[in-house]
């Protein structure tokens, strides 16, 4: 019987995937911005137009009225087809398992 000997660099190995998980971060927050803005009211055309990354993981729409738009409209009856408050949380009830796939594509 022989001994064999792994020596395994977890440092060197996670430095190796730190790019591909910066590119994958970006690919998911472009995506849901993408996704998210299709049920975002329109207000004017200009709530949707400010959907942006603000940094990795970071997502937000900065208008004056965003806000009041996504919680405290909730009822509100929109002029728009398909928008609705809480944009974010429809689309990613939607979207969630081909976010994930988008992710794993990425890391490959």
């Amino acid at each position: 019987m022989s001994n064999v000997r792994l020596d395994f660099d977890i440092d060197k190995a996670v430095a190796r995937r730190i790019p591909l998980f910066s590119q994958a971060q970006a690919a998911l927050d472009t995506q849901i911005v993408k996704d998210s803005n299709q049920f975002c009211p329109k207000v004017e055309g200009t709530l949707r137009e400010s959907g942006r990354v603000d940094g990795p993981g970071m997502i937000s729409w900065n208008m004056p009225y965003a806000r009041y738009q996504y919680y405290l409209n909730e009822g509100a009856h929109y002029t728009t087809p398909g928008t609705r408050a809480k944009w974010f949380e429809h689309a990613k009830a939607l979207y969630r398992d081909a976010w994930l796939d988008l992710v794993q594509k990425a890391l490959k």
